[in-house]
């Protein structure tokens, strides 16, 4: 695996995790679509039936909650 500089790569597995149905979490991250795509890829690779929604919230912030 390449070396996660920016961070994202840990925040996308923490809110993967963590955040349980329908719980909100605003975070602030340097580059919000490699933020998107990690949580993406994790969700792919784990085979998980889990969803979340982001939403941007302002400068380097984004909104997530889990859908399902």
């Amino acid at each position: 695996m390449a070396n996660d500089i920016t961070g994202t790569y840990q925040q996308a597995k923490d809110v993967f995790n963590t955040l349980a149905l329908h719980d909100v979490a605003t975070i602030t991250t340097t580059d919000k679509a490699i933020f998107r795509k990690h949580l993406v890829e994790m969700q792919k690779r784990k085979q998980s039936n889990k969803r979340f929604a982001t939403r941007n919230n302002g400068n380097n912030s984004v909104k997530i909650t889990r859908i399902e």
